[in-house]
């Protein structure tokens, strides 16, 4: 049996900060505004669009309806143990094209961000942050402001808060693979056809 190495402090300080960041990110699809009605999803009517400059639809056109989710601590996404590669490597599991759409070439941001939490874990295994690493902070750190989820958290005062146990209203993730899927599919249809 393979005894793996006792984690540092500044490993558990880093594993307990990308905690807090993939909780606050899952809290980007809090829906505190209203979502862009749309009867069914499917694809846009790219006549409305040039797609040069900003004329370009900003968000996917689909109504994403809420979902529960209630944080808990998880056995899987360890920072290094013998599952962690394996569980994290689950994240990059993004649905054909990495999350790209045929709307113009665009990415959508929960795939570029679920790419940044992998990243991190790495940099943190790997001891080498480096350039993508520090991207990948601040564009995680700005989501959080942006989602600026006001869910309250139970203050226990010895311990401060761990968020566990509280329920979210998130936006419903795989309606989001869903449509990534279906569009792909679609485009390579229409690729096929000639039309």
């Amino acid at each position: 049996m393979v005894k793996l190495p006792s984690p540092s402090a500044l490993e558990v300080a880093w594993a307990g900060l990308l905690l807090s960041i993939s909780l606050n990110i899952s809290a980007i699809y809090v829906f505190r505004r209203q979502p862009a009605p749309c009867a069914r999803p499917g694809p846009v009517d790219d006549s409305r669009f040039s797609y040069k400059g900003d004329d370009y639809p900003h968000e996917l056109p689909l109504y994403i309806p809420p979902v529960a989710l209630a944080i808990e601590d998880s056995e899987r996404y360890g920072l290094s143990d013998l599952n962690a590669y394996a569980d994290w490597r689950t994240t990059d599991l993004f649905p054909r094209s990495n999350g790209f759409v045929k709307l113009g070439l665009e990415g959508i941001a929960m795939f570029h961000q679920m790419h940044c939490l992998q990243r991190i874990r790495s940099a943190l295994v790997q001891g080498d942050p480096g350039h993508h690493t520090r991207h990948c902070l601040n564009l995680l750190r700005q989501t959080v402001l942006c989602a600026s989820d006001t869910t309250l958290d139970p203050l226990n005062s010895a311990k401060g808060t761990d968020g566990l146990g509280i329920v979210h209203v998130c936006r419903d993730w795989q309606k989001v693979y869903d449509f990534v899927e279906e569009n792909q599919l679609r485009y390579m249809n229409t690729s096929k056809s000639g039309r």
